[in-house]
């Protein structure tokens, strides 16, 4: 069994730019945890706080890979 667990917090900055998916859930802020026996797919984007439009390119990466994930397609089984 897999078990995989995020968080994604605010650090010094006034607003986060990172995200994270796991499967097909993005997480924006706050943690997220889930077992599985069979699939998973685990993606850290660091949005590159200060950077312009960097929260942007975080998310657009998270949620093409967890869709990606909830369509199950080029999904590697373990």
């Amino acid at each position: 069994m897999l078990e995989i667990a995020c968080i994604v917090e605010i650090g010094e900055r006034p607003a986060n730019d990172d995200r994270a998916a796991i499967n097909d859930t993005v997480v924006t802020q706050g943690s997220q945890y889930i077992e599985s026996e069979e699939t998973c797919l685990a993606v850290v984007c660091d949005g590159v706080g200060g950077e312009a439009y960097g929260f942007k390119a975080a998310e657009i990466v998270a949620g093409y890979f967890s869709r990606v994930y909830g369509e199950k397609l080029n999904v590697i089984k373990i």
